[in-house]
Formats: structure tokens, C-alpha cells, sequence
């Protein structure tokens, strides 16, 4: 009954914005699916300064234009893992955050 009222009180924008991704959650194999329960899991024991700290970049990476994230995302895909673990060290340390508790894959 909580999803029914939650849903009864969106907007029509938001119930679009809801079916939209249900359906990409659904288009997603279990590996992957996997892979977001458990960053969801990690970010969710984060300290709430480091989850504001989060969100915040991330709303700053939705106001890049499209080739912007399109470039940031294929320069990621580019780097080795140990590439990846300085650049979150170097954010961690620009943002004055600890680092995450290990969840135990990539």
C-alpha cells in the first residue's frame, strides 16, 4: 500500500520520470543490477556530509551539456582501476572526505 501512495501523490511528470526507470532498471542484466544495490548500500553507510558532498557534484555533472558527460564518462572507461582509485583519492582529498567502506568489488 506505500507504493500505491507514494505513486498516487507524483505528479504525471514524476509517474513518467518513475516508469522511465523501471524500465532501464528492467533492461539491466543481474550483474548490473547487483553492481548499483551495492553502491546504494555503500552510500547509504557514508557520513551525511560526504552523501551532501556527493550530491552535489552530481548535480554539477547533470548541468555539464551532454558532450561534456559524454567526454568525462569515456575518459572514466579510459583509465586503468588504479587510475580510478587516485582520481577518487585526489576528489576525497579536494572534498576533505573519507574514503568509503569496501564493498567488496569494482
Amino acid at each position: 500500500a506505500r507504493g500505491a501512495d507514494r505513486w498516487a501523490r507524483m505528479t504525471p511528470a514524476q509517474r513518467e520520470r518513475a516508469k522511465q526507470r523501471l524500465q532501464h532498471w528492467q533492461q539491466l542484466n543481474t550483474q548490473q543490477r547487483e553492481q548499483i544495490r551495492k553502491r546504494f548500500e555503500a552510500f547509504q553507510k557514508l557520513p551525511p556530509q560526504e552523501q551532501d558532498q556527493i550530491r552535489k557534484q552530481f548535480q554539477k555533472f547533470q548541468q555539464l551539456s551532454p558532450e561534456q558527460r559524454k567526454a568525462l564518462r569515456e575518459r572514466w572507461k579510459k583509465m586503468t582501476p588504479a587510475q580510478r582509485e587516485a582520481a577518487k583519492q585526489q576528489w576525497r582529498q579536494q572534498h576533505a572526505v573519507a574514503a568509503p567502506p569496501p564493498t567488496g568489488g569494482g
